[in-house]
C-alpha cells in the first residue's frame, strides 16, 4: 500500500514494477492489491515456492549479519554470483545498499504474509521472470513454476552465467531483457 500511495500521488499510474530477491514478492503484493495501478510486474530473483540449499541459505545469513567481515562475505559470493572471480566487484556494489536490520524486516514480512496471498496474483497482468542460470537463493525452478501458473502472462528470461545478483553481474543483459519485455508489451 505504500508503494501504491507512492503511485497514486505521483500520478504515475499504470506502473511497470519491479522486484529483485524479497522485493519480487512487494511487487506481487502491489499487483495482487492494486491491478488498476499495476502495468506489468518484473521479478529479478524469484523465490518463494523453491526454497535455497541450506548451504546457500547461509551465505544469506553471513551476508547479513552485521558482524560479518568483508572476508566472510567473499567467501559466501559464490552462492550469490555465477562467476567467483567477480565476488569482489559484485561486493563493492552492493555493499553500500545493504542495511542488516533488512534481514529481520523481510523475515517477520515472510512469516506474516501466506504465500498464497503474494505467489501468483489473479488478473491479467503480464509478468517479466528474468532469472540467472546459475541462481542459488531463489532456484530457477521458482520461475518455472511461476510461469505454469500465469501461462501466458509471463515470460521467463534465463541469463546463463549469472546468478541472484543478476543486476549487478550482468547490468546490460539484465537491462536488455526488461526493455525488451516492456517494449513487447506495447506492440
Amino acid at each position: 500500500d505504500d508503494v501504491a500511495g507512492v503511485v497514486q500521488a505521483l500520478k504515475l499510474q499504470p506502473v511497470h514494477v519491479a522486484g529483485n530477491d524479497f522485493g519480487n514478492r512487494v511487487a506481487r503484493m502491489f499487483a495482487a492489491s492494486h491491478p488498476d495501478l499495476t502495468r506489468s510486474v518484473i521479478l529479478l530473483a524469484a523465490g518463494g515456492k523453491v526454497q535455497p540449499k541450506p548451504a546457500a541459505q547461509h551465505a544469506l545469513e553471513v551476508i547479513f549479519n552485521p558482524a560479518s567481515k568483508d572476508a566472510d562475505i567473499l567467501a559466501q559470493m559464490p552462492y550469490l554470483v555465477s562467476n567467483p572471480a567477480d565476488a569482489a566487484r559484485v561486493w563493492a556494489l552492493f555493499k553500500p545498499s545493504l542495511d542488516p536490520r533488512v534481514a529481520g524486516i523481510e523475515k517477520a514480512a515472510a512469516e506474516g504474509t501466506p504465500l498464497s496471498a503474494w505467489w501468483a496474483p489473479p488478473g491479467d497482468v503480464k509478468y517479466l521472470i528474468l532469472q540467472g542460470a546459475e541462481e542459488q537463493i531463489a532456484p530457477p525452478e521458482n520461475g518455472a513454476q511461476l510461469q505454469t501458473e500465469l501461462g501466458a502472462r509471463a515470460t521467463v528470461v534465463n541469463v546463463p552465467g549469472a546468478a541472484h545478483l543478476l543486476p549487478l553481474e550482468q547490468p546490460e543483459a539484465a537491462a536488455k531483457a526488461i526493455i525488451s519485455f516492456i517494449q513487447g508489451l506495447d506492440k
